[in-house]
């Protein structure tokens, strides 16, 4: 393939990386709606499946983090005034669901912002972790990801 061939198909560079990053999008979106259709009924179990497809998906993929997420284009905004929103779908699907559980739980709206960032930024953070070529961990990612979001490394209760 010479170096003009994307430029049959694409305009320039930042039209082949926004395809390259909607590709991507799409492969981590059908990863986080498989995991919420695993349990839906119960709240706690789907924030668990999706935080868990989270790391998941980046410690398979580390490649991905680093394209998907040192883009312009991810706008994601995390406000008890404002509200929550983005415009980066797999967020989206978690911040969705968040609200939906914390709803069902009592979690007062103008609360709700601040559960949402730091749910997120526990998955978010080891999944960045894990994405890191410098960073060694002999443990197992996922797992990790399961003990802290249930509490266990604190000795706290699982839900």
């Amino acid at each position: 393939v010479s170096h003009a061939a994307p430029y049959n198909h694409f305009k320039d560079k930042d039209e082949l990386l926004s395809a390259m990053q909607q590709h991507v999008e799409a492969m981590f979106m059908h990863e986080m709606q498989s995991a919420a259709q695993m349990s839906q009924e119960d709240g706690h179990d789907l924030l668990h499946n999706l935080g868990r497809a989270y790391v998941q998906f980046f410690v398979h993929n580390p490649q991905h983090f680093r394209f998907m997420l040192n883009l312009d284009n991810v706008n994601i905004v995390i406000s008890s005034t404002v509200g929550v929103s983005g415009n980066y779908g797999p967020f989206n699907l978690f911040k969705d669901s968040a609200v939906a559980v914390l709803e069902e739980w009592g979690v007062p709206k103008t609360q709700q912002a601040d559960y949402i960032a730091a749910m997120w930024s526990v998955v978010h953070g080891v999944a960045a972790m894990a994405a890191m070529t410098g960073v060694e961990y002999d443990g197992d990612w996922v797992e990790l990801t399961e003990k802290i979001l249930s509490n266990k490394l604190w000795g706290g209760n699982t839900k």
